[in-house]
């Protein structure tokens, strides 16, 4: 690779860098916005506040104090409807025998259905509940599959709407967010090199 072609390529990818970090600012500026009209308030959701479909209660005799849930088949849902601003949501829940297919779709402003396309994959945290990064979304419902098995006993402690969030983890990029700020400089280094070859500019 010749030196014009790495300052190229530097360029590039600090151009990619500085976009990112401004994509950021943008959002924490955004975030800010919708926590002082209410919709970006960190909140708490019981079970009661949610729509049920294929679960019902369980008595667990061990721990007659706690809220249990069994899902009935594989497609278990928890249906809230309600507007919100999101970045993060902690479904806190612990299965009594493992699970699976944790997931949370959402629904966007003038939408009335949920979307495969609208999903977000649990992460599982340090204290053994499920965190799904929204990375900033206007709401107007949620869905919570808490398992794909069906006949899973479920204790459940809450539902919590914009749970605390490390503000560094903002400028941790998601896998394609990852594979767009890698690549793209690329590109656009490959393209601004073949202009100067059709112009007549390349050494």
């Amino acid at each position: 690779m010749s030196r014009k072609t790495g300052r190229l390529l530097a360029l590039c990818y600090a151009l990619a860098l500085a976009v990112w970090l401004l994509a950021v600012g943008a959002g924490a500026l955004q975030t800010l916005y919708y926590r002082h009209n209410g919709l970006g308030a960190s909140r708490s959701l019981g079970l009661e506040e949610f729509e049920l479909l294929s679960i019902k209660n369980y008595e667990n005799e061990d721990d007659p104090g706690g809220t249990w849930f069994v899902s009935t088949d594989s497609d278990p849902q928890m249906i809230w409807e309600g507007e919100a601003y999101l970045n993060r949501v902690v479904l806190k829940i612990r299965h009594q025998k493992p699970g699976n297919g944790v997931e949370l779709y959402y629904r966007l402003d003038g939408q009335d259905q949920f979307s495969e396309k609208q999903v977000v994959y649990a992460k599982e945290t340090p204290e053994g509940w499920y965190s799904f990064d929204l990375r900033g979304k206007k709401v107007s419902g949620l869905r919570l599959d808490p398992d794909s098995l069906g006949g899973i006993p479920t204790e459940f402690e809450g539902v919590e709407l914009n749970a605390s969030w490390p503000w560094w983890q903002r400028l941790i990029p998601t896998g394609g967010e990852a594979l767009l700020l890698l690549g793209l400089p690329l590109g656009l280094a490959a393209l601004l090199r073949q202009i100067a070859q059709w112009q007549g500019r390349e050494e």
